[in-house]
């Protein structure tokens, strides 16, 4: 359903699904992911009033980044990493398109955002 493009790599679509809107990707090196880009590959489709999240984390993976999000009007999106930690040479990220009742989500109706008077990933 989603693609993730890191600066300097292959697109990214075999995210493994963790649970029914919970999907994750391994990548190896997280001190060299600076960019990247996250979008809904073609032929896919989100409900109207729905939006998809990306977050990020390093291991121990207790500290998540959201990095941007996608909805059916916007359907890519391209971010800046900056990890909250130093990174180790050769540690490895976890990236994740999720849904919870917290700030981590997959699929939130947009009107759930209204409650954010700043929004500056969309």
């Amino acid at each position: 359903m989603f693609g993730l493009c890191i600066s300097g790599r292959p697109v990214v679509t075999d995210f493994q699904q963790v649970e029914l809107n919970k999907f994750v990707f391994e990548a190896a090196d997280a001190d060299t992911i600076h960019e990247l880009a996250f979008f809904i590959l073609p032929g896919n489709v989100l409900p109207d009033e729905y939006i998809a999240c990306l977050y990020a984390s390093v291991a121990p993976y207790d500290d998540w980044l959201l990095l941007g999000s996608v909805t059916q009007d916007s359907p890519s999106t391209i971010s800046l990493v900056r990890w909250k930690k130093p990174v180790g040479t050769g540690s490895s990220a976890r990236v994740s398109v999720c849904q919870s009742d917290t700030a981590q989500m997959f699929l939130k109706p947009i009107s759930w955002f209204s409650r954010f008077s700043v929004w500056s990933i969309c």
